[in-house]
């Protein structure tokens, strides 16, 4: 009798989803893989701050989304409404609908520039930008490399956040360009997280307290930027309850970031928006073959300050991203041993 050919679907076409693909396809023979992404265009972010540093061109931050996608992987191009976990589907936005034996969900975490008030309309002009934007990375650079006085805002917003280090890369490659150009004891360069830490793992802070202190940064914990005023160069932000004024003459800009709704308001999140996962083994709490591709855990990073995440992630001399790699591969293992008998106890799930 011929095998059951698993059907694998994975939600979401960045670098999360297209690894748990290839390790899928990799290490089981028997399956079909199907990606659900929209997007014609593959964005490889750890590259826009690069880009904003002057080291990469835009385009270097940019793929084709068909030259990543693994070959014998199933390209759906089409966005997910929602999903039916408990009749193992997903619902894209045509109406149609998938069936899956295991889902990996990977659907990236929403960029929220319309929490911060006046940041979206000031982005990209006077002073103001983000690489947290791959379209205004380039004025990153172009502020930066002009700069030669003034004051220089760099903010953080609350937990969680895409690469809790991207907002302090940013800080320090502007640093190293004016200490070279020898500018830097004319800028007066400020850091403001909304978090009470420079950082939330313990053994990277003393490294980076290093480079506060050989660039003169001043450090402004549980400071949450809250509104922009580009034209008149003015950042607001909450503290203790308050708002506080502060001038710039370039300010970058984390933005504060979310569930994207269709994860949010689905049976797969937890009561704060974000898929409810199971920490070390990503997967779901409630549907035994339902997965979180490789990648920061977000509840997790919500919860502890980003510390957690990444600390917990590390085994031995084991960087963060290696082993979100490993977290991966461990979910694919457990795509094979999900009983049939075990999965049908979904439909008595809450």
């Amino acid at each position: 009798m011929a095998q059951h050919r698993k059907n694998v679907v994975i939600v979401g076409g960045g670098a999360g989803g297209i690894a748990a693909a290839s390790s899928v396809l990799k290490r089981e023979s028997n399956v079909h893989v199907s990606i659900v992404e929209p997007s014609d265009t593959h964005k490889y972010q750890p590259g826009w701050t690069l880009v904003g540093g002057g080291v990469f061109d835009q385009r270097d931050g940019l793929r084709s989304m068909a030259d990543v996608m693994p070959k014998r992987a199933t390209w759906v191009r089409q966005a997910v409404a929602g999903f039916e976990p408990r009749t193992n589907t997903v619902i894209l936005d045509d109406g149609a609908r998938l069936r899956y034996d295991a889902l990996i969900v990977s659907p990236g975490i929403e960029l929220a520039w319309d929490e911060v008030e006046g940041l979206s309309e000031s982005l990209g002009r006077n002073g103001v930008t983000s690489n947290y934007d791959i379209q205004h990375a380039p004025y990153t650079w172009e502020l930066v490399s002009g700069f030669r006085e003034g004051r220089a805002l760099f903010t953080q917003p609350p937990m969680p956040i895409k690469c809790a280090g991207a907002p302090q890369k940013a800080m320090y490659l502007s640093c190293f360009d004016w200490e070279q150009k020898c500018h830097l004891g004319n800028i007066d360069v400020a850091f403001h997280n909304a978090g009470g830490a420079l950082f939330g793992v313990a053994d990277y802070v003393p490294a980076l307290e290093g480079y506060v202190s050989r660039y003169g940064i001043d450090l402004n914990f549980n400071q949450n930027l809250v509104a922009v005023d580009g034209e008149g160069q003015k950042a607001w932000f909450e503290v203790d309850g308050e708002r506080r004024g502060v001038e710039f003459d370039l300010l970058h800009v984390c933005p504060p970031q979310r569930a994207p709704a269709f994860v949010a308001q689905s049976s797969l999140a937890d009561t704060g928006g974000w898929i409810e996962v199971d920490q070390t083994t990503l997967q779901h709490a409630r549907f035994e073959n339902v997965f979180r591709s490789r990648g920061c855990d977000l509840r997790a990073q919500r919860e502890n300050g980003g510390g957690r995440a990444q600390a917990g992630a590390r085994r031995g001399d084991q960087c963060a991203s290696c082993a979100s790699r490993a977290r991966t591969r461990s979910s694919v293992r457990r795509l094979r041993f999900v009983p049939a008998h075990r999965r049908t106890r979904q439909s008595r799930a809450r």
